[in-house]
């Protein structure tokens, strides 16, 4: 189940970012652009005050 929706949310961000089309003469702040653009495809954007991330090994799983 998790697995299934990371794999969604993945897809989500790439199908978003392939359809980003930045500017010729934007040569800084890149990511604010994105962030636009994002936001522009009626996405929104949280701080996280705390936030974890698992790193697993092939060993561990």
């Amino acid at each position: 189940m998790l697995l299934e929706v990371i794999l969604q949310i993945q897809y989500l961000i790439t199908d978003i970012v392939a359809s980003w089309n930045p500017p010729a003469w934007l040569a800084a702040y890149e990511d604010y652009h994105l962030l636009r653009h994002v936001v522009t495809q009626g996405y929104k954007w949280r701080i996280l005050l705390d936030y974890t991330a698992k790193h697993y090994t092939p060993t561990s799983m």
